[in-house]
């Protein structure tokens, strides 16, 4: 039946409410204190009234060896039961639930809502909660403690949930006057009337469908039958001890991580099957020249032999650095060959960075192109060996008298390294195996074939690349690669209408500066790195066939997909789809990784299978956290079809949704992902403290501003304190935003630090923007409140945000008409507003990034101003860009004469 839907209440008010009689006002304050509201189901910030349109039942059989129990069980069961599943489900070991029965003597008009607080330590007996809930319920009736027109207020801010226990009889009378009485139709979304009959309790479940779905109400009644049963059967249970998992939940698991076995091959010979059958066939088409299957196994093959008389074989890494180029991907199939394991550089990261990671891997030997080799050349590096067609044809395979090796799938075959939380990146060494196994997959959901032509637009050092070689590859398809000028000048739609590209993988953050109709032949579009929103899916789903993807280096880039997906018909963004067949996606208590999550709980997310890496090269601590040998709870289930126990926790906060699908929920640690790209901020704040000149506490965030659209609009934001130094000032206190005078002093503690952390980070990890304060706030025990952090950074406009810039304590106005263009120009692509730009501003200070780059240089070139990219990164300050600007324009001027 449809009801009138509730308004908010804040703590305070309703705990006022409830202290209104001065004889029962000392018992429930001291009963009260501290509590907190239990939000579940967790209603939407968006006003939204709760209408309780649909119903659920369950029959919870009474069944225990106790004979007396078994006759007269008490309310306190269903309490304690409840409670217990809500604290799991909040992750909270303090619950207040509300419960809800008549008050002697009154009619079925009135109901009255009991506030019981469960304290539940994972030592506490549950034999006593269920004392407790029973003894508070008695006092309070017997004593008239609780005034039942002020209880519904407290009702509303200590959960979004009421369970009313009555008996059979009178719940139906019950129910035959709710209608009349008004209540509790305005209280909650969910609703659960508990029957008590001799032989069990009959639930009826009354919530609304907007706020919880029938699917998750079902999992819910399950586990509370699951856990009742449990608190009957035995005296002795502690609350750490009891298991949430019914046998519903247990049965829904399995079919979930359940299916064949995957190829088990080497990535190289999967890819010798369409050199043999269609040796002219097209495999690389880039920019610098083209290559068929024949050609470019013939290259490998040569360049291989030459590599294994250089000492290259098992556990031999070896670091490659490319600009893009057809060469690449000569150069890592020629690795491979000779049972080594590349290692791909992007030549864009700090030459520092390039060098430790050729350290780390003990590299005696790099493969380069004649523009970057100088990068890796020092006294104590690899040798290097230049690649072009000049080596190619200095190689005599005549001479050579070492046989390839014949590497196995468990050999390996790359190392990917990624962000790291002590400073220094750590590498992930994948398997042939394993890459094989999730590229297969990836061939066969996005349908690749031998008609497919892959842009490869991902950076070398990151996941994306190697998916888009390999997985082309394997598939019989073409690889295009464009230029770094062509990838980064926003020329891409001309190179993929030039190049016949019909497949690429972009993160929503790109795919959001491309107009779909400017790339006409792409059929296939991957995204990943980032949830897909909304506009992204009525802009891109109608044109091709949409994917979402999730993964990391650990997993092979790429361990579950979803898709094609449909406007209207796709799941939340939120979703990212199921693992591939032979892989498995387990949820696991963050707090005691020996239990699974019941169906519906946040759990942390283990993946299991072929696609897990064997670890992290010379890191066998943080092996062991990250890739477990085994789970007590995996016994249970039936063994993996391929035989292998390898598991990598991932660190994601996840749920199963409603149809199966998991969800990503949050990050359990410091790894985050900006538009795409994975950083860890323990490695920012690392590098931070390592070029600062003062010793200043630290931390760094990402800060989405209060009036921020996409994730485009995020930041990496350095909070600083400045302690005794800091000056205070009651304005800067009440509009909660850093004084001028405070920027200033802490860009004199700072001086030139971006350009010092240039050559140590990537321009992706480089926090522009710095926020001073007094002192970190932290927790009783020394933490620092990292939400606290966020949410005072997110309540700056993006405007407010882009002051933080250390560029921004001294101003002065554009006052040429090219000034005030760039100014107007950069107002509409940063959403700030034109006042707060400066002709000594840069445009990466304020707010721009490296799509946000492309997006400028678009803007000037529809505009008839002829500055690349690289022209922009090289004169990043407004009043320079005008004066690269003005020159572009007279030298057009001078040509059109």
């Amino acid at each position: 039946m449809p009801d009138s839907g509730c308004s908010c209440v804040t703590p305070k008010s309703a705990l006022q409410n409830v202290l209104h009689d001065n004889v029962c006002e000392e018992f429930w304050r001291e009963y009260l204190q501290g509590a907190e509201a239990t939000t579940f189901p967790q209603i939407s910030a968006t006003v939204h009234q709760a209408q309780r349109t649909a119903e659920e039942e369950r029959w919870i059989g009474l069944r225990t060896g106790n004979a007396s129990r078994r006759l007269n069980p008490s309310a306190g069961f269903i309490h304690t039961a409840w409670a217990l599943l809500l604290g799991k489900y909040t992750d909270s070991q303090d619950v207040a639930i509300v419960s809800g029965t008549s008050f002697p003597g009154q009619n079925f008009q009135e109901v009255l809502l009991l506030p019981i607080r469960f304290k539940m330590g994972s030592e506490v007996h549950t034999r006593n909660l269920v004392q407790q809930a029973d003894e508070i319920a008695r006092k309070t009736m017997s004593s008239n403690k609780l005034i039942p027109q002020y209880a519904a207020e407290f009702a509303k801010m200590a959960s979004n949930s009421v369970l009313i226990i009555q008996s059979e009889s009178q719940t139906k009378q019950l129910l035959r006057h709710e209608s009349a009485s008004g209540w509790p139709s305005s209280i909650c979304a969910l609703l659960l009337h508990c029957a008590f009959s001799e032989s069990g309790v009959q639930i009826r479940a009354q919530f609304d469908p907007v706020v919880i779905h029938l699917v998750q109400v079902q999992r819910l009644l399950r586990q509370l039958d699951h856990v009742v049963q449990q608190l009957l059967s035995s005296e002795d249970i502690l609350a750490g001890n009891v298991d949430f998992i019914s046998p519903e939940d247990q049965q829904e698991i399995a079919l979930l991580n359940s299916g064949a076995g995957t190829p088990d091959a080497c990535i190289h010979d999967l890819i010798l099957e369409h050199v043999r059958t269609r040796p002219d066939a097209p495999a690389v088409n880039a920019h610098d020249g083209d290559f068929t299957y024949g050609d470019l196994d013939g290259l490998a093959t040569k360049l291989s032999k030459h590599l294994v008389d250089l000492g290259v074989g098992f556990g031999t890494f070896v670091p490659t650095l490319f600009e893009k180029s057809k060469w690449t991907q000569v150069a890592v199939m020629a690795i491979l060959k000779a049972g080594g394991a590349f290692v791909m550089l992007d030549p864009a990261h700090p030459p520092n960075r390039n060098r430790l990671i050729c350290q780390k891997v003990r590299a005696s030997i790099a493969l380069a192109s004649p523009s970057s080799h100088h990068v890796l050349r020092t006294a104590d590096g690899p040798d290097i060996i230049v690649l072009n067609e000049d080596l190619i044809s200095s190689i005599s395979v005549s001479t050579s008298t070492t046989p390839l090796p014949t590497p196995t799938p468990s050999t390996c075959a790359y190392v990917l390294f990624t962000s790291g939380s002590t400073g220094m990146p750590k590498g992930a060494l994948l398997e042939h195996r394993s890459f094989a196994a999730a590229a297969c997959n990836i061939a066969r959901t996005t349908n690749m074939s031998p008609q497919t032509r892959t842009l490869q637009f991902g950076s070398y050092s990151f996941g994306a690349a190697v998916v888009e070689i390999f997985t082309t590859l394997i598939a019989g398809g073409c690889v295009c690669v464009p230029s770094d000028m062509q990838r980064m000048s926003g020329d891409l739609p001309a190179f993929t209408t030039t190049y016949r590209v019909n497949w690429a993988f972009m993160t929503p953050s790109l795919a959001r500066t491309i107009d779909p109709a400017a790339l006409p032949s792409l059929k296939v579009l991957v995204t990943g790195g980032e949830a897909i929103t909304p506009d992204l899916l009525l802009a891109w789903a109608p044109q091709l066939d949409l994917y979402t993807v999730y993964g990391s280096a650990e997993q092979s880039s790429i361990a579950a997909m979803a898709g094609p997906l449909v406007v209207g018909q796709s799941g939340g963004a939120a979703e990212f789809g199921r693992p591939f067949p032979g892989n498995y996606m387990w949820l696991i208590d963050p707090d005691d990784p020996e239990r699974l999550v019941p169906v519906g709980c946040v759990g942390e997310l283990v993946l299991e299978g072929p696609l897990v890496a064997r670890g992290y090269l010379d890191e066998p601590e943080k092996t062991t956290i990250a890739f477990p040998q085994n789970f007590g709870w995996r016994n249970a289930f039936a063994k993996h079809p391929d035989g292998t126990m390898r598991f990598y926790r991932t660190g994601d906060l996840v749920r199963y949704g409603v149809n199966g699908v998991p969800e990503f929920v949050a990050r359990k640690d410091g790894y985050i992902k900006l538009r795409g790209q994975r950083i860890e901020l323990g490695e920012i704040e690392f590098q931070l403290k390592r070029v600062m000149d003062s010793p200043l506490d630290l931390c760094v965030e990402v800060v989405v501003p209060e009036n921020g659209k996409h994730t485009d609009d995020a930041a990496l934001v350095a909070f600083i304190a400045l302690g005794a130094e800091y000056e205070s000032d009651d304005d800067d206190q009440a509009r909660d935003r850093p004084s001028l005078q405070n920027k200033k002093l802490l860009a004199e503690h700072l001086g030139p630090i971006e350009e010092q952390l240039r050559k140590q980070l990537p321009e992706h990890m480089i926090p522009r923007l710095f926020f001073p304060l007094r002192i970190l706030p932290v927790t009783v025990s020394g933490k620092i409140l990292h939400r606290t952090l966020r949410e005072r950074g997110a309540q700056l406009s993006v405007k407010q945000l882009a002051e933080l810039s250390l560029h921004r304590t001294c101003q002065t106005e554009p006052s040429s008409e090219m000034e005030k263009y760039l100014q107007s120009v950069w107002s509409q692509l940063l959403g700030i507003p034109m006042s707060s730009i400066s002709a000594g501003d840069s445009f990466i200070a304020v707010g721009g990034d490296s799509l946000k780059v492309i997006k400028l240089f678009t803007r000037l070139r529809d505009d008839g101003y002829e500055i690349d990219v690289p022209g922009i990164l090289a004169a990043p300050m407004l009043s320079e860009m005008a004066l690269k600007c003005h020159q572009a324009a007279e030298a057009g001027e001078w040509a059109d004469d």
